[in-house]
């Protein structure tokens, strides 16, 4: 699958900037792509962070700073858990950070104390004490991240990419930013079909869903992997999968376990894998259609700066941030909600769907139903009765990603002198992927080689 054909696959169509491509590569090395987090308070989780002497504050929440690289979160906190000896369930994180980064980021970890962190030895993984909280952390007290992203191997003279970098900024700063798109990672990359099986999830095709999870191939997989899967898929012996599906397949080698002690019991098998994993499946189902929304309204040439009747606008806290008073705009409030929009207290925003949400009207709300109509889904759908704990109400997200403080340097390429690198420093409010600010930046040829 080439990059088009990929990212097709999870909605994005389209770019918003005319641009040239940059080209290069990102993540030749962890350090090459730095993540620190910003809580709403301001503190920003460091990668450099340090044990502090005393550990102040009150209550049953230890707030620390985890620094890792080559793990997901959540395999970060299940290896956490595990040196601890307690349930993974004790510790909250404030967002989601990916594995082939340097990130840095906060945590809370309940009733566990800093003499006990101290003493656990974790390759890729550190975490340093700050205080006692009286409640956990969560998504509500994230502000967003900073990145330091460095690309490599660009083809292009300084001269050269130091003018590009200049129309680049330009012209988003005419847009208010880039298309706010659900990034790669949210779908998987090298297996981008985390919300294939969401929506199965979604139309309670239990089945299905198990067998796309357990039998789809990545990319770049071992045949032992590869082999294992077709096994499955022509003689679903659960039992004897178990012997051939390797190791590291954990989620997988969970639902093979339970078919093999409960025969056909397919949503029993997807109960095997943790909530927040199911949870992820259908939001990004719902990541994939609200991609599929903003291709779609681009495509049609609808603006996304501005708003018509019948589109939502969202409000916008002091701090930048979309809130949660979204009101449809009717025809004697355009100018005013687009005036909202110049002055950056509102924002266009379109439907994350889910049982709460309404369509847009208009011919935003015509796009919406039409690719409904076209997945077989309803707002409806996204209340899931025999598995009610993933049913999700949906919300509206901004059509557009504004990038903040951004500073780039452009250098001659220091393993390579034919060529540039680009070290990119900038902002994100959270909900937003440096990859997609990547991806208008690159327009990458192939994803897999340029790092995504």
């Amino acid at each position: 699958m080439d990059t088009r054909e990929l990212e097709k696959s999870i909605g994005m169509r389209v770019y918003g900037t005319e641009t040239p491509s940059t080209g290069g590569r990102v993540r030749t090395a962890p350090e090459d792509f730095v993540v620190k987090e910003v809580l709403r308070s301001g503190e920003i989780a460091d990668v450099e962070s340090t044990a502090r002497r005393v550990v102040g504050g009150e209550g049953d929440f230890l707030l620390c700073i985890l620094v890792k690289s080559g793990y997901d979160t959540f395999t970060a906190l299940k290896r956490i858990a595990r040196a601890l000896h307690v349930s993974a369930k004790r510790i909250s994180p404030c967002g989601l950070k990916d594995a082939n980064a340097l990130t840095a980021q906060h945590i809370t970890i309940r009733h566990v104390e800093p003499s006990h962190l101290a003493k656990m030895k974790l390759k890729g993984v550190r975490v340093t004490p700050i205080r006692f909280l009286e409640t956990p952390i969560s998504a509500k007290s994230l502000f967003g991240n900073r990145f330091k992203i460095k690309i490599r191997d660009i083809e292009l003279c300084p001269d050269r990419l130091n003018n590009l970098i200049v129309d680049f900024i330009a012209e988003t700063d005419r847009l208010g930013g880039v298309p706010n798109f659900y990034g790669h990672q949210r779908f998987g990359t090298l297996r981008p079909i985390t919300h294939k099986v969401g929506k199965h999830v979604v139309k309670r095709e239990f089945e299905q869903a198990v067998l796309e999870y357990l039998t789809e191939p990545s990319l770049r997989e071992s045949f032992a992997s590869k082999n294992a899967k077709r096994n499955f898929l022509k003689e679903r012996d659960a039992r004897r999968s178990l012997r051939l599906y390797p190791r590291n397949l954990t989620y997988e080698r969970l639902m093979l376990q339970h078919l093999a002690d409960h025969e056909g019991d397919y949503l029993g098998a997807l109960k095997r894998l943790p909530s927040r994993i199911r949870c992820l499946l259908v939001n990004a189902y719902q990541s994939f259609l609200f991609n599929e929304f903003l291709s779609e309204r681009v495509l049609q040439k609808l603006p996304l700066n501005q708003v018509y009747e019948g589109d939502y606008v969202m409000e916008i806290d002091p701090k930048g941030l979309p809130t949660d008073i979204v009101k449809m705009v009717e025809a004697e409030d355009v100018e005013s909600a687009n005036g909202g929009i110049r002055d950056k207290r509102q924002a266009l925003g379109l439907p994350v769907i889910g049982y709460g949400i309404q369509f847009s009207k208009g011919r935003q709300g015509a796009i919406e139903k039409c690719i409904l109509d076209r997945e077989g889904v309803t707002p409806r759908s996204f209340y899931i009765g025999p598995m009610h704990e993933v049913s999700s109400p949906g919300k509206y997200r901004p059509t557009l990603m504004n990038i903040r403080e951004f500073e780039t340097q452009v250098e001659q390429d220091e393993t390579n002198p034919e060529k540039s690198s680009l070290t990119l420093e900038f902002f994100l409010p959270k909900e937003s992927y440096a990859t997609v600010v990547l991806r208008e930046l690159m327009k990458p040829f192939d994803l897999i080689e340029s790092g995504f």
